[in-house]
């Protein structure tokens, strides 16, 4: 089944707004606030075609049949137009009207994010920011900052796992410490030998993990931090305007991800403590873990594409913080047009000189 969130003042569908944090329609500029919205699911929705659960199509609309065992097909409510999506995405844009979707029946029972964090950086505010990340494209591609390139920026929430894990440490070692002193023609070295103990109980609260696996998991990692200040009570009117998915990555996945990042920082925050000593050697390092508690939760990110050294890349960017991942390509022919121009303009400033001096 499908939503959309039409204004009440002229019913044209409305889309979430970063810069105001609500609801905005564009054609006559009304906004809601989400938080005042109900969370009450409309009586009359669109099935999705393919899924079993769910209530008839609204308004006699025609169903379409699923065209293959990964995709799954819907009408537009706005404008007719058929429409295709695999099975993780839970919001999408019509590419034919820029009608805003929420697929709302992907987003139930242990689907349903407990919280989200709304996009903050607008996608005018993130066309800018990409020019500035690539120097206003002096040296990129010419095709890299085309406006119809920035113009298909796709915004995208990202599921995510928060994990709170307890960790328990027990190093046993020995370290030593070097004395030195002089006796006439000679320097005489004492070593000593201590032996090292180590033990506590730490506490790691929400380590994220994302859960999709379109997006690659070292460059979710880097995208970090995110403000969990900023994380709001999950309401699908958030995700109006924007695409989003649900949990694709298997959760054991997420917790050996989650319970390795706690492991590595209980390891780094003991090492932390040995402190002055010449040499230490561990005869036992073991760090366990446990989840304590998890939440499902959606962060906002920017994404754009481009064909690039042989592969399709992807440049990403917080859509909280504004934070980008990634360089910028490199057109080697501009950057060889820059470097015989700026050489061309000293020449004939060398030249100017040796003329007005002769």
């Amino acid at each position: 089944m499908i939503r959309d969130f039409k204004c009440k003042g002229c019913g044209a569908v409305m889309a979430f707004e970063p810069e105001s944090g609500k609801l905005h329609c564009a054609s006559c500029g009304m906004r809601e606030v989400i938080e005042e919205l109900s969370q009450e699911k409309p009586k009359n929705r669109l099935k999705i075609a393919g899924e079993e659960n769910g209530a008839s199509a609204e308004d006699g609309a025609g169903l379409e049949k699923v065209t293959s065992a990964a995709w799954h097909g819907f009408i537009c409510k706005n404008c007719g137009a058929h429409i295709e999506v695999d099975p993780h995405t839970t919001a999408t844009i019509c590419p034919y009207c820029d009608s805003t979707i929420v697929l709302e029946s992907r987003i139930t029972g242990e689907n349903e994010p407990a919280q989200i964090i709304p996009f903050k950086i607008s996608k005018e505010e993130a066309q800018k920011r990409y020019k500035e990340w690539a120097r206003k494209g002096k040296y990129c591609p010419k095709d890299f900052l085309t406006e119809h390139r920035l113009k298909d920026l796709s915004g995208i929430y990202v599921p995510f796992f928060l994990f709170d894990v307890d960790a328990t440490a027990n190093y046993q070692g020995v370290g030593t410490k070097v004395k030195s002193r002089r006796s006439g023609n000679y320097i005489i070295e004492t070593t000593s030998t201590y032996e090292i103990l180590r033990e506590g109980a730490m506490e790691y609260l929400r380590i994220p993990a994302d859960a999709s696996v379109k997006m690659d998991d070292k460059t979710m990692d880097l995208l970090e931090p995110f403000d969990y200040e900023e994380l709001k009570e999950f309401h699908p009117a958030f995700m109006a305007g924007f695409s989003a998915e649900n949990q694709s990555a298997p959760k054991e996945e997420l917790l050996q991800r989650a319970t390795a990042r706690a492991k590595e920082y209980a390891d780094q925050f003991v090492r932390n403590t040995v402190r002055g000593y010449a040499s230490v050697n561990y005869s036992q390092q073991d760090v366990s873990c446990r989840v304590a508690a998890e939440d499902y939760v959606m962060f906002p990110v920017w994404v754009m594409g481009y064909p690039y050294d042989g592969k399709y890349q992807l440049y990403t960017m917080n859509g909280q913080t504004g934070k980008i991942i990634g360089k910028p390509p490199i057109s080697w022919l501009r950057v060889l047009k820059w470097f015989l121009l700026y050489y061309a303009g000293l020449l004939l400033l060398f030249g100017a000189l040796l003329y007005f001096l002769e």
